[in-house]
């Protein structure tokens, strides 16, 4: 598996706690792609020269530098060609990923045969991460292609009543429905769901096939590249249960960053520390 991580100066200083959570995984990636934006080449020399030296040669490294400013999406997209495996998986230079979360993934791919694999995520850390024996998928809640297509579909109905006979509403509408205010709630204008845990998915933190990054790529806006990008692979890849496949579980610890978006993130981050479990690093 290939790791792709969309990186600007800011997050610089959190990528060795991201090397260490990948460092501590059950099972390692094949290589890590720093995609660096705003970076010289001379920073970007310094950067894969130190952070080489934190994998401990468990696996490949390598910075991929622009001295343009780009967005996230835009990061991810010009790491591709520098992938060589036929799984790729990206997640942010300011997180953590949980121990469990390649080997349930790779193990997700060969089990379910799909597309994409996305789970879900956790402010912050706590002990209980570090202790989880997760066997199999019996021990997991897991929400298909066709359930995810067929939900979105629910909310766009109540969102954009004109488009009730395009399936391009999938595409275009502006959230997949994993939010607090559609889908995960056990009742929404009068439609019945499970909460089944898809208000906490992580759009930014999809893993997919090869072939699909050579079909779809992520847009170029600053905000919810990601949620259109699994739009997208639902829109090209149709209402079948091997377009998406969600994850029930956190396996990513989530460290809200400064920006002024993530203001109610950060509350609930900080009301987190008063939990006797949680965890400020690894330790």
């Amino acid at each position: 598996m290939s790791v792709v991580v969309p990186c600007i100066p800011r997050d610089f200083d959190f990528v060795p706690r991201l090397l260490e959570s990948i460092n501590s995984q059950r099972v390692l990636p094949w290589e890590v792609i720093v995609a660096a934006s705003e970076t010289g080449e001379w920073e970007a020399m310094s950067r894969e020269q130190l952070w080489k030296e934190m994998t401990g040669s468990l696996y490949a490294l390598k910075v991929v530098a622009t001295e343009d400013p780009q967005t996230p999406g835009q990061n991810r997209n010009r790491a591709m060609p520098h992938t060589t495996q036929a799984t790729v998986t990206f997640f942010d230079a300011d997180d953590e990923m949980l121990p469990e979360r390649i080997r349930l993934i790779q193990n997700a791919f060969l089990q379910f045969q799909p597309k994409c694999v996305v789970h879900s995520f956790d402010m912050g850390h706590y002990r209980k991460h570090f202790q989880w024996k997760i066997g199999s998928f019996d021990d997991i809640h897991l929400v298909l292609g066709h359930e995810l297509y067929q939900r979105v579909l629910l909310y766009d109905k109540h969102e954009e009543e004109n488009n009730l006979h395009s399936d391009e509403v999938i595409e275009m509408a502006r959230d997949l429905s994993p939010c607090p205010s559609c889908l995960d709630m056990e009742s929404f204008q009068g439609w019945d769901f499970p909460r089944d845990g898809l208000s906490s998915i992580a759009p930014g933190h999809v893993t997919c096939m090869r072939e699909v990054m050579e079909d779809i790529k992520f847009s170029d806006e600053l905000r919810g590249e990601d949620v259109k990008f699994l739009r997208s692979v639902l829109h090209r890849y149709g209402d079948k249960d091997s377009s998406i496949m969600f994850l029930d579980v956190p396996l990513t610890a989530y460290h809200p960053s400064d920006s002024a978006n993530n203001w109610w993130t950060r509350d609930e981050y900080n009301a987190n520390k008063n939990n006797p479990d949680f965890l400020l690093n690894n330790a």
